[in-house]
C-alpha cells in the first residue's frame, strides 16, 4: 500500500522520466485498484509521449477492460506520436475486448504510416481472435506490406486466428518463398498452427 501510494504521487512529478517510470512500475506491480486505474487514465493525457505510452502499457498489463479504459486507449490510437499508438494497440490486444469499436480501430491502425504501429495492430488482432472476413482480408493485405516485420507478424497472427481458408493457406504458402527468413519462419509456423 505504501509503495503504491508513493508511486501514485510520482505520477505527478515534475520530471517526465519519473512519471513514465512510476506508470510503468504500477503496471508491473499488478494492483488494478480503482485509484491506480484512474491515475493511469489521467496519465494518458500527459504532455509527454513516454508518460502516455507507459500509462497505456500499464493499463494493458493490469487487465482492467472497463469501458473507461477501452475508450481511453481507443483515443490514444489516434495519438500524434507513433510510440503512444503502438503501446495503445498492444494494450488493447492484451485486454481481450473484441467489440466492433476495438476491432475497427485496430484495423485502421494497419494502415498507419509507422511500421511499428502496424505490427502492434496486427499482433493485437491475432491475440483477440476475431477471424471475421474483414479482419482476415485486412491481414492478407498486410502480408504484402513493404516492411518485413509487418509481414512476419501478420503471418504469425493468421496462424493464431485459425482460419484455414484456401485464401489464407495460399497466401502463407507464397510467404514461404519470401526473401526474408523471418517471414518464411512465421509463415511456416502459421501453417503448422493451422494444421496444413
Amino acid at each position: 500500500e505504501a509503495v503504491i501510494n508513493a508511486l501514485l504521487l510520482r505520477l505527478e512529478d515534475g520530471d517526465e522520466d519519473v512519471r513514465a517510470s512510476a506508470a510503468e512500475v504500477l503496471g508491473n506491480l499488478g494492483n488494478a485498484s480503482e485509484v491506480v486505474i484512474s491515475a493511469l487514465l489521467l496519465c494518458l493525457e500527459d504532455g509527454d509521449r513516454d508518460v502516455r505510452a507507459s500509462a497505456a502499457e500499464a493499463l494493458g498489463e493490469l487487465g482492467n477492460a472497463s469501458e473507461a479504459v477501452i475508450n481511453a486507449l481507443l483515443l490514444r490510437l489516434e495519438d500524434v506520436d507513433y510510440f503512444v499508438r503502438y503501446k495503445a494497440a498492444r494494450a488493447l490486444g492484451e485486454l481481450g475486448n473484441t467489440s466492433e469499436a476495438v476491432i475497427s480501430a485496430l484495423l485502421l491502425r494497419l494502415e498507419d504510416g509507422d511500421f511499428r504501429v502496424r505490427v502492434s495492430g496486427v499482433q493485437a488482432l491475432g491475440k483477440l481472435g476475431n477471424a471475421s472476413e474483414a479482419v482476415i482480408n485486412a491481414l492478407l493485405l498486410r502480408l504484402e506490406d513493404g516492411n518485413r516485420d509487418v509481414c512476419s507478424s501478420t503471418a504469425y497472427a493468421l496462424g493464431e486466428l485459425g482460419n484455414a481458408s484456401e485464401a489464407v493457406i495460399d497466401a502463407l504458402l507464397l510467404r514461404l518463398e519470401d526473401w526474408d527468413n523471418s517471414v518464411r519462419y512465421s509463415a511456416a509456423q502459421a501453417l503448422g498452427n493451422l494444421g496444413n
